[in-house]
């Protein structure tokens, strides 16, 4: 697969998964996260949703443990989203935090515990920060590249197609190669399950063999989700889906 080709293809995959986290980031919020990862939004929002404020001294202090000014970046996201609201040294709920705790669902997803609560909170900090797509695939990498080439290939097909596991595995092999690719593809069942947890894909059994099929939600969002897809519009031209053959070449 010469330069450019691999270039195109590149920039189609991170452009539907930007797209994909537009569409699905009240989902993939509810996928495990490690400590380490996303903590400080959790932090700060689990604070106000438990304990109504938080005091931006507190905010201080942990960023002079964190020997950095992450929380405070966090808080200003927060702050722009609306799911807080900064009144001097404090910081409560905004508006959109108040809407998620008054429904009963929120964008399609119960909200009946502190832990919907703060599900729907990340997911719309995901959303809203689709843009920082290197710092989103830290976490959620292998969960992209599998939805992402699952939903491409729904997007090429103009309809949700149903795929065994074995093709599934070129979304790993298309984002990852050598060890990590290994330890990517040990791993898809789990993947796999998380996905099916969250929403964004889900398994059924025909003719004895187990395969997969999307959302048609999700679908749609993907679809709608323009501003993010760049040349993913390309799809429909039945040329694209040569390129494909392609772009699964290990």
């Amino acid at each position: 697969m010469n330069k450019q080709i691999r270039e195109y293809e590149k920039e189609l995959n991170q452009a539907i998964q930007k797209a994909l986290v537009r569409a699905t980031g009240s989902s993939l919020s509810h996928l495990p996260f490690p400590e380490n990862q996303y903590a400080p939004v959790q932090d700060i929002i689990s604070e106000v949703i438990l304990n109504g404020e938080i005091d931006t001294d507190d905010l201080r202090m942990m960023d002079s443990f964190e020997e950095s000014d992450k929380y405070q970046k966090y808080v200003d996201d927060l702050v722009e989203l609306d799911l807080l609201n900064r009144r001097d040294n404090t910081l409560k709920s905004g508006d959109v935090l108040d809407t998620i705790q008054d429904k009963e669902s929120f964008k399609g997803h119960d909200v009946k515990t502190y832990q919907d609560e703060l599900d729907a909170a990340l997911g719309l900090y995901f959303e809203h920060n689709v843009g920082e797509l290197d710092m989103i695939k830290r976490t959620l990498g292998p969960y992209l590249a599998i939805a992402g080439y699952y939903y491409r290939r729904a997007l090429e097909l103009d309809d949700l197609p149903v795929i065994d596991e074995e093709e599934l595995k070129h979304g790993i092999k298309i984002e990852y190669s050598g060890r990590q690719k290994q330890k990517k593809l040990f791993k898809l069942s789990r993947y796999l399950i998380q996905l099916e947890n969250v929403g964004v894909i889900k398994s059924i059994h025909t003719r004895g063999k187990r395969k997969w099929v999307g959302n048609d939600d999700t679908y749609d969002n993907l679809r709608q989700s323009t501003e993010e897809m760049g040349p993913v519009s390309n799809l429909i031209s039945p040329s694209v889906n040569n390129q494909r053959t392609l772009g699964q070449s290990d």
